[in-house]
């Protein structure tokens, strides 16, 4: 029985870079990397990123028997020159804000396995991505589509890209930031004007006061020296 070709080539899967923190799922990642390797042994998970469960990672990695399978690689000062090398990218984040990682993956034309984290909905593309759950069994099923060729890319121009996001905080700008900005200089004017018109009223009026009372001494100096 001939072995299928998509078990005989090297598959490189890169995972998110970022912190190694509960919110980034990476301990469900190696779970279901397991269970996928055990259906292809050429498969190869490198996770890029540091942080406060690398020891705790490391030793789920060692206990299960992945030592050499998947790779913890730290913080890098060049990620793209791994990710360059994957034939996929991954992230299973149970949260995310907007992740440049995608973006990066994109650009470099990886397939892509995604999350269906709270903010996702702003990071798809049409047909650009395979979209699952967060637990070890969604990610597992994710890993096995990728081995059968089933995980989508997307072409991604980046300066279109770059285009529409400028446009699209042009508009932000102009139809919330700058009405608001308008508001409050209106605010300050009227107050600093208010200011300064109390304030000279005040100050013409004690310079009348000044005037009145040095006038009323001038005049009874004057009538003394007449009387």
């Amino acid at each position: 029985k001939k072995t299928p070709l998509n078990q005989l080539i090297r598959r490189h899967i890169c995972a998110g870079e970022g912190g190694l923190s509960p919110e980034k799922n990476q301990a469900a990642l190696i779970k279901a990397f397991a269970k996928a390797y055990d259906a292809n042994k050429n498969l190869r998970l490198y996770i890029i990123g540091d942080g406060a469960l690398m020891g705790e990672l490391k030793g789920l990695v060692h206990s299960l028997n992945l030592d050499g399978k998947v790779i913890l690689t730290g913080n890098l000062d060049n990620p793209f020159m791994l990710m360059k090398d994957c034939s996929c990218f991954i992230l299973p984040s149970l949260h995310e804000g907007q992740p440049v990682s995608l973006l990066e993956a994109r650009l470099l034309k990886l397939p892509i396995i995604m999350s269906n984290f709270s903010s996702a909905a702003s990071s798809l593309f049409d047909n650009g991505q395979l979209v699952i759950g967060n637990s070890v069994d969604d990610i597992y099923n994710g890993l096995i589509a990728f081995i059968n060729n089933e995980v989508p890319t997307c072409e991604f121009e980046y300066a279109d890209y770059n285009n529409i996001t400028i446009k699209q905080f042009e508009d932000i700008i102009n139809a919330k930031v700058l009405p608001q900005l308008n508001n409050i200089i209106v605010m300050v004017s009227t107050g600093v004007y208010s200011f300064l018109k109390e304030s000279w009223n005040f100050i013409i009026g004690f310079i009348i006061s000044i005037y009145v009372l040095a006038s009323k001494e001038l005049f009874a100096a004057q009538f003394k020296k007449i009387t």
